[in-house]
């Protein structure tokens, strides 16, 4: 059923555009939630930040002090997603901005649907791995600073060198290797910065239409664990509950230069919230998978 409103909302989209008309300037009509939606699942190409509008930019420098820039998309005609990566405390954080095309950032929670639960916070954020302490980062004037452990005592001698150093412009870089820890049990030692922009990479939330999602939720109903992944390289992957998803981002994150993704292992299970009764599937392919989601979600959304 997610699958159909998304199409949808695609096709409405195209026929708007075509119309000459805007998402900037409908705001009476169309919801921020919706045209996030609608970037989502557009085409779009990747751009620098400085191309976006300088609205956004401005936006992402007060807001994001925090975070920095690790990729940038414009979906022609509709708006912007910006991705950004965590850095000092933040690190292992993930986050997505969207805005419209005037630049103003869309908040997640100006929806229609009432009965949706809120999101977490205005955009899209995750935390995706934990950085191994200790760490060390070396700052602009090529000394050195170790943190020891994850408290705001350690992470401030960062804020406090930039205190004693106002005009400082440059962000202090963090000394290789260093480990990530997915989950509980999944550890990656990284060894350059190419490898951590890959790492935070298997962090971004990719819409999937051929298959569940990798946390094991979709639209409205959740797969029963263990299930089976099998990986591009025909490895296969079980994940026996919700901390296992991270040796699936392990994998990405040793692979970088792989292209393919993970396919879930049929058959699975899939429970249903139905009228407040628990309903469990047994789906064999994806097109039993597919069939489970439009016979019960319809019926939970309509």
């Amino acid at each position: 059923m997610k699958n159909k409103i998304n199409l949808i909302i695609a096709f409405s989209m195209i026929f708007i555009i075509g119309c000459d008309f805007s998402p900037t300037s409908s705001s009476e009509q169309i919801s921020d939630y919706e045209i996030i939606e609608m970037i989502r699942n557009a085409e779009k190409i990747e751009i620098s930040i400085d191309e976006l509008p300088s609205q956004s930019q401005a936006n992402l420098q007060q807001e994001y002090i925090d975070y920095e820039s690790l990729n940038n998309w414009k979906a022609s005609g509709i708006g912007y997603l910006a991705e950004l990566s965590g850095r000092g405390q933040r690190a292992g954080s993930f986050r997505e901005v969207y805005f419209n095309m005037d630049g103003r950032k869309l908040d997640h929670n100006d929806r229609e649907d009432e009965d949706r639960p809120d999101e977490d916070g205005e955009d899209e954020r995750s935390e995706c791995f934990e950085l191994v302490l200790p760490v060390t980062y070396t700052m602009p004037d090529g000394s050195t600073i170790t943190v020891e452990t994850d408290d705001e005592s350690s992470w401030s001698s960062l804020r406090s060198w930039y205190e004693s150093n106002p005009d400082a412009e440059d962000e202090p870089s963090l000394g290789y290797p260093v480990d990530i820890m997915y989950g509980a049990d999944s550890t990656v030692t990284i060894n350059n910065q190419e490898e951590m922009e890959n790492a935070y990479s298997s962090c971004r939330n990719e819409e999937n239409e051929d298959r569940p999602d990798e946390d094991g939720e979709d639209s409205c109903g959740a797969i029963i664990l263990p299930v089976t992944y099998i990986m591009p390289d025909e490895s296969t992957i079980t994940v026996e509950d919700d901390s296992g998803y991270g040796l699936l981002r392990e994998w990405e994150a040793n692979n970088p230069e792989s292209d393919g993704e993970p396919s879930i292992q049929y058959p699975f299970d899939v429970l249903y919230l139905v009228e407040n009764q628990e309903v469990t599937v047994t789906v064999n392919s994806n097109e039993e998978y597919m069939n489970s989601q439009i016979e019960y979600c319809s019926s939970d959304r309509d």
